[in-house]
């Protein structure tokens, strides 16, 4: 008859369909809904020329899709001292993060780090899942890391290891040679020495010096 059709769709559980003006039927799906283990969509049709109303019916399957995880925190403060870790690295694992995946458990998902989105010039190297600091390095560093369950990858995260500073030791770094002096000698031949030159500080703290007593002359050190 030529008559104008109008087409309504039923609503049902776990998505949304609808028809427009040009009895295209279209759906939006519920997020993260599939029928796996369950009965199909069963949606109705029903077309209406304003006089008469018929009806069809048909199965919607939606099928299940891999969702990726999402690394959501860092759950775990990482605090280690200077040089800690400088044979055996620090350990990152999964267990230090907040993570989620609507598809697959705990025990699917994988901690890895991007070692292509670190930069050339951080103060750490890394082994698989070991960050091992330069030596003498303090202060926080970033490591990119994500999730994977074996078919998709979450976004990058920077996981924060914070390594407190500690005081090391200050080094000889050369021996100071034999000297000989003639008796009586003011001022003596070589000295006064620059001790300066032989000896270090990674922290470069103030250092004082001290001389042992010995008999028959006097050693003092001043303040340079």
């Amino acid at each position: 008859d030529g008559d104008d059709i109008e087409v309504i769709a039923s609503e049902v559980d776990g998505a949304t369909f609808s028809v427009d003006e040009d009895l295209f039927l279209n759906v939006v799906p519920n997020q993260d809904f599939n029928t796996e283990g369950s009965d199909p969509i069963i949606l109705e049709l029903t077309a209406s020329d304003a006089e008469f109303d018929v009806s069809t019916t048909f199965d919607i399957t939606i099928t299940v899709a891999n969702d990726a995880p999402v690394l959501i925190s860092q759950t775990e403060a990482i605090t280690v001292d200077e040089d800690c870790c400088l044979d055996t690295g620090i350990e990152l694992a999964l267990s230090q993060f907040e993570v989620t995946d609507v598809d697959n458990t705990i025990e699917e998902l994988e901690l890895k780090i991007s070692e292509d989105d670190i930069p050339d010039d951080a103060p750490y190297t890394v082994d698989g899942l070991f960050i091992t600091p330069i030596e003498h390095y303090f202060g926080q560093i970033s490591v990119p890391v994500y999730i994977e369950d074996l078919e998709l990858s979450s976004e990058l995260f920077n996981c924060i290891i914070t390594i407190n500073p500690i005081n090391d030791t200050p080094v000889w770094t050369q021996t100071i040679d034999n000297q000989i002096i003639e008796e009586d000698c003011d001022p003596c031949a070589d000295f006064p020495i620059d001790l300066n030159l032989y000896i270090s500080d990674t922290d470069d703290d103030p250092l004082s010096v001290t001389v042992s007593d010995v008999v028959g002359v006097t050693f003092s050190v001043n303040e340079d």
